[in-house]
């Protein structure tokens, strides 16, 4: 019985079998070669003799008379055509059974050394485009930039197909286009049933949940779209290419986009249906969606992260340490920018008498407030407890007290529902002649919303407006 040893690798094995086989076809050309050589040698050994032979006979014959030299003459012709006949016989015999099969061994040696050189290269070739790839990921910042960089790898790889990658949203319920090698392409639908073809850019998939490829988390490839194995999204389409159309069919390759066990695109290519993708074409398909998972991945996770560390869990809005970095860049951006200090009033009574359930509404009632009244690049914080600042860059003190004053009326319209008890809230303006930088700016706004709460609460208060000592409603100082 042959016994194998488990850690020895195939290609080693296979190796192995095949050396005794290699060195005694070898052995025997060598033996052979040597066996020709040597019949050659005595050949020639036999021939010396009979040439001596005859060469003293002619000479005894030249003697006799030229009846018996010309009989002599004859003889060592017929005796030199015998040996150049056998010679010549044993030379082909020996080209044919050594030489010529020698050739083809060398030549298909040669010929598989080519071809080893030939996929070395191509083996080269791609790992400089992975480690291109690799280091191009590496720069990128968002989805779409990671979607367009594997695009153009994947239409390197595959010029003659066409490429897009399908990204899911946040709620990974819905896939959409994040890039594509031929935007403007389409492809047609032909459902038998509609006599007019429908057409999609691309696959037409719509969620991940209905993506094989997807589903089944592995590289598929689909030779043709009339296949019965083929994708429903493949079924029935062809490339319009214009005048002369290819036959109705498409090819496809369909890699997932995963990490760390979840699914959030595909990348996609697809042609014709005589242009299926060769193996090393898939094969660079899928550690290009690899490649384009991973950095999407590691993008995604580092954003969620920074979004943790960045946004109060409770209202959703920038906490105290993300305020810090938003201020810091607004005193260097040099454009004018107002501050607001807002607090909501009587909150503390309110979280008393309704329970802290009630309150944590409030919170996040007057944060969904903020957020559909302040403009796209205005910034909305929660300072702490029901303490929100907001950063109004590009503004002046006009402006901000519209929009505080927008603020104010869109949260008591949000309030008549009556699903949340009514609170009001009340406001410190401080433009950025208040300070020398957006501390300063901050303490002067704190300063004005004082003044709105002593003046009576529910209103905007421009820093230095209100001046007038504080009143007995703030006996504890910053008291509701």
């Amino acid at each position: 019985m042959l016994h194998t040893d488990p850690g020895v690798s195939a290609s080693r094995r296979v190796a192995q079998a095949s050396r005794p086989a290699g060195i005694g076809l070898l052995r025997s050309y060598v033996l052979l070669v040597l066996a020709n050589t040597g019949g050659l040698l005595g050949l020639a050994m036999v021939w010396l003799v009979v040439l001596e032979r005859d060469t003293t006979r002619m000479g005894s014959a030249a003697q006799v008379g030229p009846a018996a030299a010309a009989a002599a003459a004859h003889g060592l012709r017929t005796h030199l055509l015998v040996l150049f006949s056998v010679t010549g016989l044993v030379l082909l015999v020996q080209a044919l059974a050594v030489y010529v099969p020698l050739i083809r061994r060398v030549s298909r040696a040669v010929h598989r050394q080519a071809r080893s050189h030939e996929r070395a290269s191509e083996r080269a070739l791609v790992e400089e485009r992975t480690a291109q790839l690799q280091a191009g990921l590496a720069m990128t910042e968002d989805d779409v930039a990671v979607a367009n960089l594997a695009v153009r790898a994947a239409g390197t790889a595959n010029p003659r197909m066409h490429v897009q990658i399908l990204l899911a949203d946040s709620s990974r319920a819905h896939l959409h286009q994040a890039a594509s090698t031929h935007p403007d392409a389409r492809v047609r639908a032909v459902d038998p049933r509609d006599p007019g073809p429908s057409e999609a850019v691309g696959c037409p998939v719509q969620t991940p949940a209905r993506c094989p490829a997807v589903q089944q988390v592995r590289t598929l490839v689909f030779t043709s779209s009339q296949g019965l194995d083929a994708c429903p999204r493949l079924a029935g389409r062809h490339l319009p290419l214009g005048p002369g159309d290819l036959p109705p069919g498409l090819s496809a390759v369909c890699a997932p986009l995963s990490f760390q066990g979840t699914s959030f695109g595909v990348l996609h290519c697809y042609g014709p249906r005589d242009q299926v993708p060769s193996t090393d074409q898939v094969d660079q398909v899928g550690t290009i969606a690899g490649a384009a998972s991973t950095r999407i991945g590691l993008l995604r996770a580092l954003s969620d992260s920074q979004m943790q560390a960045s946004v109060d869990p409770l209202t959703g809005l920038l906490n105290r340490r993300a305020l810090a970095r938003q201020m810091a860049r607004l005193g260097s951006a040099g454009e004018p920018y107002v501050i607001a200090m807002c607090d909501l009033d009587h909150f503390k009574t309110l979280n008393d008498t309704y329970g802290h359930e009630t309150g944590d509404k409030a919170l996040r009632a007057y944060s969904h407030v903020v957020r559909t009244s302040i403009r796209a690049q205005d910034i909305a914080a929660r300072y702490g407890g029901e303490e929100f600042v907001l950063l109004l860059p590009g503004t002046d003190l006009v402006a901000a007290t519209g929009l505080c004053q927008r603020l104010r009326e869109n949260l008591a319209r949000h309030l008549a529902s009556g699903e949340i008890p009514v609170f009001t809230v009340s406001i410190g303006l401080a433009g950025q002649s208040a300070g020398t930088d957006p501390e300063q700016v901050l303490a002067a706004a704190d300063v004005a919303l004082l003044d709105a709460k002593a003046a009576g609460r529910d209103q905007t208060v421009l820093a230095g407006a209100h001046p007038a000592p504080r009143s007995a409603l703030l006996p504890a100082g910053r008291v509701g």
